[in-house]
């Protein structure tokens, strides 16, 4: 029940009364009475399955009298029989707000026995003042008292009394809710107290043995939403449920199902309130759904809900005594718990209140509590019982003795650092230990360096790396992980592990200059050549927000002189972070993104076209974290020269159907015999999406288009299920070589353009500096008119076709974004991007133009869509 200070009031009585009594039908079922089909009560037994339990929600409407307000103690009673239906859990709500802590609930029920006597509940207000509801917020959300297991009753009576010197009106919308938690198999299976064994670890605390959510027949279909995880819990909150004590094996699925309905069904909760329970024979059973290893956040302690963990011991503690059983469990739980978080079961931690009608200290009011504490320690509140809260002493004591070698609540201290600089791991050792610092490369490449010592119980452990490799070597940028490990005489300590960032040297600002300028025809290299790989010797990768920059004129079969932009394959590898890549003329303004999507851990590639900057050089710029960089030159555009190119209707010239493509393996495309309205026998290179999906479980494997009887170098990278790559690829005879890695891999090949000799005709490319044309969202099978000429596009109306890059935003459902000539027919093909749901990534488009404009299409699912023009054709 609720604390209360001693203050002289006017109380008003409240009574419901039902059951087997004869009286008005003043208070009646409410609209939202619910008695669910799927609730059975099968004779001689039920199978072992999940139970929707029926709530009867029966409004209160009390009336206040002017002549009853003045007399010492008014009461204003109306009663509701309900005929032979039977509950187990009951509990009062209103509608939330309307109380503000001015009433006090008590009940009393009639079973086999009669009438039993009355009984606190415990107002349990605002417990939702944390985000953990943040989604149901809304009107179906409800305050009220916390719900009191009965046993099997046929009536039951409830009192509200208001305390007049906090309000002058009962609560709007009082309800008496009486839950039926149904039977299922699995109350016959937890009497035969069947568990699995506590789980081994070699490190740290053991799990105890848990009953699952379906071993007490949850039915999942009742979660609202999906869970709230909090980064860490840094306090355990110990409760009761309240209600008789002497239950039975057999019964406890049964109160945890009523109190389950009581949360979600009655007071509007995405699911019951609690992260775990146990029963007075010592036995755990999983609470809030999302994983109990995980910090899920529940709704228990309002105000303080934010990086704690919530346990309800079954039953009533304020005059019984819990059971050994029980306080060995909690004690257990809490261990392991807190161990996962690195907390001293026997400290103290800080917690900042988000207020509520029932907690004990203001919104934003910062205060130390015990890692173990109750209920009242949080609120304003009895909970969880005068008995269990004077045993709290003895759980810490168990929790604590459980713990081996405790790493105590660790630190980093500083989240990146500068190339040769170093960073430290500390903890405060639970006992006398033994330590070792573990520094781990980027990327798989092994141990770099380890540092060891020695500690005494409670005192910190600072473990430094100073930023050099084990040689004495200064490390290369990239994210490091650093793992400290420790051990005692009892046992190893769970390990703590921070990720480091160091971030390469800053490099001067660029020159400002004028990019290299000029219509050209295209000349591809037969083979894809690497002219940059940051990983090389004197190499470094790219820091957050910076760059690397470096040679192409005279590099790799690219002539010195003479050329306007060059054609590079740009790929990123070994991504520390989620990250995007830019690419511009060195010197020149920096473009709009080139390669979307780079997530942390993946390998991306993108096909770039980009003017050279005036001293022969290009930059790659990159958005977050340490990106290593491979640029392999593909070809260039010959100022005055080169071979010219056709824009063609997008058309898929091979799909691999039913029959994948295997790992290292290579198939032989042929062209049909006419394309873009020349013999395939007169192409010299294609435009083509290289695009598909893989099998792979990690989503890994690449997709290479390159010339017939040469070495694949480095193509489409999977970095997922789908990907797209637009590739420029010689052709052979009217032919090109496939090959696939990492298989099966599913191949479409989508044609966009072909590189022609002279004498058939066709136009040549003039670069641009990328700017961008559209930034706007287009609708699932919708489309959008993008205008790509005149205006300050820097396309001419003569110009037949453009290269642009389209990319989508984090779209929320898997799709597709295409693009094709305003006017025109959609094609079908993809000449776009594939976009998985929630990854954002974009590819290049050669495109044919219709009336100075393009159209841009999503396919099933709606995406914020960007388009960059990076040259024309004229």
């Amino acid at each position: 029940m609720l604390s209360r200070r001693r203050t002289p009031v006017v109380v008003l009585g409240l009574s419901l009364v039902v059951g087997g009594l004869a009286a008005p039908a003043v208070a009646q079922p409410s609209p939202n009475t619910e008695v669910p089909s799927s609730l059975t009560h099968a004779p001689g037994g039920t199978s072992a399955h999940a139970v929707d339990p029926s709530v009867t929600s029966l409004a209160i409407r009390p009336t206040i009298t002017a002549a009853a307000a003045t007399r010492a103690a008014p009461t204003a009673t109306v009663t509701a029989p309900i005929g032979s239906r039977t509950f187990q859990t009951v509990g009062v709500t209103w509608k939330r707000g309307s109380a503000s802590g001015a009433v006090a609930v008590r009940v009393r029920t009639h079973g086999a026995k009669g009438w039993t006597a009355w009984q606190p509940l415990d107002v349990d207000e605002d417990t939702l003042t944390d985000a953990a509801e943040s989604s149901n917020r809304a009107a179906d959300v409800r305050d009220g008292t916390a719900s009191l297991y009965v046993g099997p009753s046929d009536g039951a009576q409830a009192e509200v009394t208001l305390n007049t010197a906090k309000a002058k009106r009962f609560p709007s919308d009082l309800q008496f809710e009486l839950v039926d938690g149904g039977t299922s198999g699995h109350d016959a299976d937890a009497s035969a107290d069947t568990t699995l064994s506590a789980l081994a670890a070699s490190s740290g605390v053991a799990k105890p043995k848990v009953y699952s959510r379906a071993e007490w027949g949850a039915d999942e279909k009742l979660v609202k939403d999906s869970p709230t995880y909090m980064s860490t819990v840094r306090a355990a909150v110990l409760h009761h449920t309240a209600g008789p004590n002497g239950y039975s094996k057999a019964e406890v699925p049964s109160i945890i199902r009523g109190d389950y309905a009581y949360h979600v069904k009655t007071r509007g909760w995405t699911d019951i309130g609690y992260n775990a329970l146990i029963d007075r024979f010592g036995r755990i059973w999983e609470g809030r759904a999302g994983g109990l290893d995980k910090n899920v956040m529940g709704a228990h302690a309002g105000g303080f809900n934010t990086d704690t963990f919530g346990v309800a011991a079954i039953g009533s503690y304020q005059y019984a005594h819990p059971s050994n059983a029980l306080i060995t469990s909690a004690g257990k739980l809490f261990a392991w718990k807190l161990d996962l978080n690195h907390r001293n079961p026997r400290g103290t931690t800080r917690l900042t209140s988000s207020g509520g009608g029932t907690a004990r200290y203001r919104a934003g009011t910062t205060h130390t509590f015990n890692t173990i504490s109750g209920h009242r320690n949080t609120g304003y509140t009895e909970c969880p019982g005068g008995n269990l809260y004077a045993k709290l002493g003895s759980v810490r004591k168990v929790a604590y003795d459980a713990v081996k070698a405790e790493l105590i609540d660790p630190g980093l201290s500083v989240n990146s650092v500068a190339t040769g600089k170093g960073a430290s791991v500390t903890a405060t050792a639970l006992r006398a230990q033994s330590w070792k610092l573990t520094v781990t490369a980027p990327c798989g490449a092994g141990t770099v360096d380890t540092v060891t010592g020695k500690t005494s119980a409670g005192k910190k452990i600072t473990a430094t790396w100073d930023g050099k490799t084990s040689g004495g070597a200064v490390a290369p940028a990239g994210r490091y992980t650093l793992t400290l490990t420790s051990s005692s005489s009892r046992g190893a300590a769970r390990p703590v592990t921070r990720s480091l960032l160091v971030t390469p040297p800053a490099l001067t600002p660029e020159t400002p200059n004028t990019p290299l300028t000029g219509t050209g025809g295209y000349v591809p290299l037969s083979t894809p050549v690497k002219i940059f790989d940051s990983t090389a010797s004197g190499k470094q990768p790219a820091g957050p927000n910076g760059r690397v920059a470096f040679p192409v004129l005279g590099q790799g079969g690219v002539p010195g002189s003479g050329v306007s932009a060059v054609v590079l394959n740009l790929t990123a590898t070994c991504v520390s972070d989620d990250t995007s890549l830019t690419v511009w003329p060195t010197g020149g303004p920096r473009s709009s993104l080139a390669l979307q999507g780079a997530n942390a851990g993946t390998t991306r590639s993108a096909l770039v076209t980009v003017p050279v900057g005036a001293t022969g050089q290009v930059s790659v710029g990159n958005l977050t974290g340490v990106t290593q960089l491979r640029a392999d030159v593909v070809g260039y555009y010959a100022v005055g020269g080169g071979a010219p190119l056709r824009a063609v209707t997008a058309t898929r010239i091979y799909s691999s159907g039913a029959d994948p493509l295997d790992d290292d393996e290579t198939r032989t495309v042929t062209l049909p015999a006419t394309v873009g309205g020349v013999a395939s026998s007169a192409v010299s290179a294609v435009l083509v999406d290289v695009g598909g999906s893989t099998t792979d479980a990690q989503g890994r494997g690449t997709l290479t288009a390159h010339k017939v009887g040469t070495s694949p170098v480095r193509g489409t990278q999977f970095s997922g299920k789908w990907a797209d790559n637009l590739a420029v690829v010689p052709v052979v005879n009217g032919q090109f070589a496939l090959t696939a890695t990492g298989g099966p891999v599913n191949a479409y090949l989508d044609l966009e353009g072909v590189v022609v000799s002279p004498a058939t005709g066709g136009q040549r490319l003039t670069s641009l500096t990328p700017k961008r044309l559209l930034s706007a969202n287009v609708p699932a099978r919708a489309t959008r008119k993008v205008v790509v000429t005149g205006g300050t596009t820097g396309v001419p109306a003569n110009a037949t076709a453009v290269l642009v890059q389209v990319s989508g935003v984090a779209p929320a459902k898997n799709t597709t974004l295409r693009a094709y000539g305003f006017g025109a027919a959609d094609p079908g093909a993809v000449v776009g991007v594939r976009l998985p749901k929630g990854q954002t990534r974009g590819n290049l488009a050669l495109v044919p133009v219709g009336s100075g404009a393009i159209t841009v299409a999503a396919s099933s699912g709606g995406v914020d869509a960007r388009v960059d023009v990076y040259g024309y054709l004229s």
